[in-house]
């Protein structure tokens, strides 16, 4: 075969080809397929239900619409939380669209009820934080549903509440036991705008403002109704940590972990061992000598004193190297009318009278607590150590015209404060309560029979109304009217 034969042989292959695959193409193609145009939008009061289409979520929520529907009828179901759903059907047609509202509050059996009641019954109720003339117990019926704050306000108790779900044709519970505040009343984070993790000490100045010193949350003001908060992020107070609070008339002195000051609602002054006499910034305790309205100061490096005067301060610094402490490390000071008592932390119990220096005794542990003054017993004084292997021990004594006796028969051996109130003492323990008779016990008070939320007492004072106020360790603070026998 030649060039030529062979160039028409092909020449003729690749045409016939082409004419078969254009054949193929041309007869096999179908026709175009009409888009449906079938359109339904939705609307609901109130908006924002899901769309449902043949029992399939579109992902599409009220007011929408969806299109692009083949004439058909179709199952609608409209849902939304808390309400029932609405199910109903809709014609799609073609070149047409069709516009549906479904009003909920239109169906009686859309709305439902609260069941209230209370201990103690016949409690005030109140709905979203508005009192209501209706009282326990009550049922409130054609409530749209929804969530809902309801309260409870009965004379002699914590006011409180609870947010509860209303669905469509049911009725909801709100049930809610009154904490009653006749007696013990607790402030907590749960309750008030109270916030502190740890407490430390307590002061009540002469218009029934409290002073409440932390551990780690600084110093809380509270005046019954507003919770005031000063720390070294807000204020001049030196340190996180309140150790003690003293009045002293319309001046507060508060003793830190890191520094001394004194605050009269408006304006601080703070002294650390950089810019004054005081032996270490770490301030322990705090006193006022009622007559002579002198400041006693313990640290961790001696006693101080700070006198007024004129219009300035004078200070005097007491340790080992100029006086007859017998140790640098101070734990606790109080007065009692020109007497001066130190506890240490070793346990001296040292009297200091401004001339004559008198170590009365050294306890087998840190001295914790000092409690003087002219009632009952001219001091008390607590301890308290921690030995490895035989556990905790402590104890309280009471020193009286020189003699130095201790108190027996205590449910507890871990004491924190010693309080007085119409000459009846009152030991904090980690255990809780104690109140005493004389130097007798006479009933623990304590989480399972009290108002306690606690048994960790931290610090104990009273008010002008002789109401007792109490810093639990770690459950916020207690109010306590004492019932009088």
């Amino acid at each position: 075969m030649n060039f030529k034969s062979i160039f028409l042989t092909i020449a003729i292959a690749v045409f016939s080809l082409t004419v078969i695959s254009c054949d193929k193409e041309v007869s096999t193609s179908p026709p175009p397929t009409p888009v449906p145009t079938g359109f339904i939008s939705f609307e609901s009061n109130p908006s924002g239900a899901a769309i449902y289409l043949n029992n399939k979520n579109t992902g599409q929520f009220t007011p929408d619409s969806i299109c692009w529907l083949e004439d058909d009828v179709y199952k609608i179901t409209l849902k939304m939380n808390l309400f029932r759903d609405t199910t109903f059907y809709a014609q799609a047609e073609q070149n047409k669209k069709t516009k549906i509202s479904i009003d909920y509050f239109g169906n009686p059996l859309m709305f439902g009820s609260i069941s209230c009641s209370s201990v103690p019954s016949n409690s005030l109720i109140l709905i979203n934080g508005k009192e209501t003339d209706k009282h326990t117990p009550f049922v409130f019926s054609n409530l749209k549903p929804g969530i809902y704050l309801v309260g409870y306000k009965s004379f002699g108790c914590r006011q409180d509440s609870q947010f509860v779900s209303v669905e469509s044709n049911k009725t909801s519970k709100s049930f809610l036991e009154l904490v009653d505040t006749t007696v013990w009343m607790n402030f907590n984070s749960s309750n008030s705008a109270f916030r502190a993790s740890y407490l430390s000490c307590i002061a009540i100045d002469d218009y029934d403002i409290k002073w409440i010193g932390t551990d780690g949350d600084g110093l809380i003001r509270f005046d019954d109704n507003q919770w005031n908060y000063y720390t070294p992020k807000n204020s001049p107070i030196p340190g996180y940590s309140v150790n003690s609070i003293v009045i002293d008339g319309k001046i507060i002195w508060i003793g830190t972990n890191n520094g001394l000051a004194n605050f009269d609602g408006i304006s601080w002054k703070v002294y650390r061992s950089d810019n004054s006499l005081l032996p270490n910034n770490f301030v322990s305790s705090i006193c006022r000598d009622p007559v002579t309205g002198n400041i006693w100061i313990g640290t961790s490096s001696g006693l101080a004193r700070i006198s007024r005067v004129g219009f300035g301060l004078s200070w005097t610094v007491y340790n080992t190297s100029n006086s007859q402490l017998p140790e640098n490390a101070i734990s606790k000071v109080a007065v009692e009318y020109g007497k001066v008592w130190i506890g240490t932390n070793t346990g001296y119990l040292v009297n200091f009278n401004g001339n004559k220096w008198t170590t009365i005794k050294r306890l087998p542990g840190e001295i914790t607590a000092l409690w003087a003054g002219v009632s009952y017993g001219g001091l008390w004084a607590s301890y308290h150590d921690y030995i490895r292997g035989t556990g905790d021990i402590g104890g309280v004594y009471v020193y009286d015209n020189n003699t130095l006796t201790e108190v027996k028969d205590l449910p507890s051996k871990q004491f924190k404060c010693i309080a007085s109130h119409s000459d009846t003492k009152w030991i904090g323990t980690v255990d809780g309560l104690i109140k005493m008779n004389g130097m007798n016990f006479s009933e623990l008070f304590t989480s399972s029979n009290s108002g306690l939320p606690e048994n960790y007492i931290k610090d104990i004072a009273f008010d002008s109304k002789g109401i007792m106020w109490i810093n639990t360790f770690t459950k916020g603070i207690v109010k306590y009217k004492i019932k009088k026998n």
